[in-house]
């Protein structure tokens, strides 16, 4: 069947509808956003207290200023300085940016606290850190449980201060009703031995490996991080660089892991997965792509939580045997490859895009949402639209190179079209994305909501 953008908004409200109805916890739309906490002086913020009573300070301020009711909804990150807050799920892209904005108010007025108790002004910010700042061991939060304390420090070990950066993931997914629909109107021979959860497998798996042609489209319209640290005639400064985003080109991207065709089929996914987590390339629950597919959990960060004080308790008792000379970190080892094997093969519902930068005026995070949920739905409306992009190693290449120039360049760059390979401005790349889905957009009533990029293609800057 031909693709329709008239028939397909039909039933896409039509499932919004059900889906509101029957699955109201449950949404389309959702954003996490990461955030650097700083002194009076933009220095990150490390610890409070001293002796036995000193800890990390985003600890102490998850502990003591932040209210209850929306505690849930934060985490730790890799560093004593940075605190990660998630929205609920929304079934609108609006819905999710305005919940976004009330929890960086929320984290604005817990710093106020905090900085009232402390006699200081302390601040947060985005993008990567505006202070030089060298990061060890000693800049983990001691709040973290082992395992995931075990693979920060890895990650500090190979990849550095590079880590200490804070962007916005977005995460979309599609109403669970239309997916239900369309898996039973299928012919019965396409049904044969075919679950749902297989079928959502497939859709999320082709959504993120086509999404991934869009990357440097969305690193260039988010890019608000030209600020660089330095270091002058002794003092520290913060230099406005020509680049615009710093933060994509400083976070890690290891190639490593950017494996070409893990994305074409959910059975590749599972068979690279495995063989990344045994050849140890792949260590933690983070593979480091921009966009990924992602499983039932929201926010997944351990199946096996252990603390290092059971295990400790355990082994004290004589419980179990320690077997080794350091039985913590061998046991810490286990727990991690059980967490990443555990996570493979669970069931995709969503889509995970990592390309933003924080701190865009609210009008253009809600037109970069909206931007990424149409082009999934066109994705999975429309069986060819965008299937150009295999993800093999050509195309790999091209998105890594046309992702740095879009980090770099912003919407300056000319790019390598994802589908043609020919060169092509990223203005133009824009107005064709926006030409593409305009229709379904319209149908929808949000192509308004898109304006701030239809500004960008007529030469308006991104930040």
């Amino acid at each position: 069947m031909s693709y329709d953008p008239i028939q397909f908004a039909k039933k896409y409200q039509l499932s919004l509808e059900s889906a509101r109805k029957d699955y109201p916890n449950q949404g389309t739309c959702g954003l996490e956003i990461e955030l650097f906490l700083l002194d009076s002086d933009l220095r990150p913020l490390l610890t409070v207290g001293s002796g036995p009573s000193k800890k990390s300070f985003v600890d102490y301020l998850r502990k003591n200023h932040i209210p209850e009711s929306v505690l849930w909804q934060t985490d730790l990150e890799a560093f004593q300085w940075m605190i990660e807050w998630g929205t609920n799920p929304y079934y609108s892209a609006r819905g999710a940016i305005y919940e976004g904005r009330i929890l960086e108010g929320v984290i604005l007025n817990a710093l106020h606290q905090a900085g009232q108790n402390y006699e200081e002004k302390l601040h947060l910010w985005h993008g990567n850190l505006p202070y030089l700042t060298a990061v060890d061991y000693d800049s983990i939060p001691g709040g973290w449980h082992l395992a995931k304390r075990r693979y920060i420090e890895k990650c500090v070990d190979m990849y550095g201060d590079t880590l200490s950066t804070a962007g916005n993931h977005t995460n979309i997914s599609l109403p669970e009703p239309l997916l239900a629909w369309d898996f039973m109107h299928l012919p019965a021979a396409e049904r044969e031995g075919f679950l749902l959860d297989n079928y959502k497998n497939d859709i999320y798996i082709t959504a993120t490996r086509l999404l991934r042609a869009f990357a440097p489209l969305f690193i260039a319209t988010s890019a608000a991080s030209p600020f660089k640290a330095e270091i002058r005639d002794g003092k520290p400064v913060v230099l406005i660089t020509d680049h615009n985003s710093l933060r994509s080109q400083i976070f890690p991207k290891p190639a490593i892991l950017d494996v070409p065709d893990i994305y074409r089929s959910h059975q590749d996914y599972i068979q690279i997965s495995y063989d990344l987590v045994r050849r140890g390339a792949r260590f933690g629950n983070n593979n480091w792509i921009p966009v990924r597919a992602r499983s039932l959990e929201e926010r997944v960060e351990s199946l096996i939580d252990v603390t290092s004080d059971e295990l400790e308790r355990l082994y004290s008792r004589g419980l179990y045997a320690a077997g080794e000379a350091q039985p913590l970190d061998e046991m810490a080892h286990q727990i991690e490859i059980q967490n990443m094997l555990a996570r493979v093969d669970l069931p995709m519902t969503r889509v995970e895009i990592r390309t933003d930068d924080g701190g865009n005026p609210l009008d253009l995070a809600l037109a970069n949402m909206t931007l990424k949920n149409l082009l999934t739905m066109r994705i999975y409306a429309d069986k060819e639209f965008a299937r150009a992009f295999r993800y093999d190693s050509e195309d790999i290449r091209l998105a890594r190179q046309n992702e740095t120039l879009a980090a770099q360049q912003g919407l300056r760059a000319e790019i390598a079209n994802p589908f043609t390979g020919k060169p092509v401005k990223m203005r133009g790349f824009l107005r064709w994305t926006l030409e593409e889905i305009r229709p379904l957009a319209e149908a929808l009533d949000q192509w308004e909501d898109l304006r701030p990029l239809t500004e960008m293609v007529a030469g308006a800057p991104n930040t």
